[in-house]
């Protein structure tokens, strides 16, 4: 079955969990998602601003992530139903992955920096990365099934293995986070890191 529409190369491909889609990366700036039978239109996702490296499902099949030239990663809906989450990184981002439960997506940049998303867009910024930094660029990026691990390609030829305690279930990051507190708070520090109101 050939899969045609891309204008250029395409770059990554990926199949979605239940194996009737694909989605594919184009250096056209788009993600196109297929049936893998070959029947229909893909439906076309635009808004890459250049070449768009990777894509990877959520584990529900219902998302689609992608890392971009342009420094951002999308979070686009499978349908092409919604107006994508952007998450906006520092340079051209080559990797891109969901962990096992959905909540998070990791993302490996050109600028060395593996950044770990809250897949929901939450936070001001638009995700309020975890960032893990290295001192060449990244060309991929996984996260363990059990979410503790992140994994990142280096141009370097180094594999390099994070401990991600955020990627925790909320409750475990909440536990961890009440073993290694020494203090409380302060209002502006809630504020700024709580992203919410501060004390009146």
């Amino acid at each position: 079955v050939v899969l045609r529409g891309h204008d250029g190369a395409v770059w990554g491909v990926v199949f979605s969990p239940d194996g009737k889609r694909v989605a594919s990366a184009g250096e056209d700036g788009t993600v196109r998602v297929w049936d893998a039978a070959g029947g229909g239109d893909p439906v076309v996702l635009r808004g890459h601003e250049g070449t768009v490296y990777g894509v990877v499902f959520s584990p529900d099949g219902k998302r689609v992530a992608s890392a971009g030239a342009d420094a951002t990663v999308r979070l686009w809906d499978a349908a092409g139903a919604d107006v994508p989450v952007v998450l906006l990184g520092s340079q051209v981002v080559y990797g891109v992955a969901f962990s096992a439960d959905g909540k998070w997506v990791a993302s490996a940049g050109g600028d060395g920096t593996v950044r770990v998303w809250d897949a929901a867009g939450a936070g001001e910024p638009a995700g309020n990365p975890v960032e893990l930094r290295y001192r060449r660029a990244m060309r991929d990026v996984a996260l363990s099934p059990d979410g503790k691990w992140v994994a990142s390609a280096s141009t370097d030829g180094m594999v390099l293995i994070w401990k991600c305690d955020v990627c925790r279930p909320f409750e475990d990051v909440l536990t961890l986070a009440k073993q290694r507190s020494t203090r409380e708070l302060t209002c502006a520090e809630r504020g700024t890191f709580l992203h919410g109101p501060s004390c009146p």
